[in-house]
């Protein structure tokens, strides 16, 4: 699990980012980014129209966040991050770490 000191805690924060940052499509995510001077605070938002059920939002989020954890240099991000779900992936660790290697790549 990715550490509270790199989460989005409160919904207001999340609001901000949502309606304030820049957003980009990558596979089945959509990254909302927002500039700031701190190390990088991520969400990961899963609706109830991409999976039903609470067991695998909550499976999805928490996978979400350990590719994070594990794949980006987290001390090197600076800005706040929220990562949507647009649709369920076939295949979530393969086509999530993907996505968000895209992401960090991206300029």
């Amino acid at each position: 699990m990715l550490s509270a000191k790199n989460r989005l805690q409160k919904n207001a924060q999340v609001s901000r980012v949502l309606n304030a940052g820049k957003k980009q499509k990558y596979g089945p995510l959509l990254v909302f980014t927002a500039p700031s001077e701190n190390p990088a605070k991520f969400a990961v938002v899963v609706s109830k129209k991409v999976a039903k059920f609470a067991v695998k939002r909550n499976h999805l989020r928490r996978l979400t966040f350990e590719i994070i954890r594990t794949t980006l240099p987290l001390d090197q991000l600076t800005g706040e991050v929220v990562v949507v779900f647009l649709y369920l992936p076939q295949d979530p660790q393969a086509e999530i770490t993907q996505a968000l290697k895209q992401w960090h790549a991206a300029p």
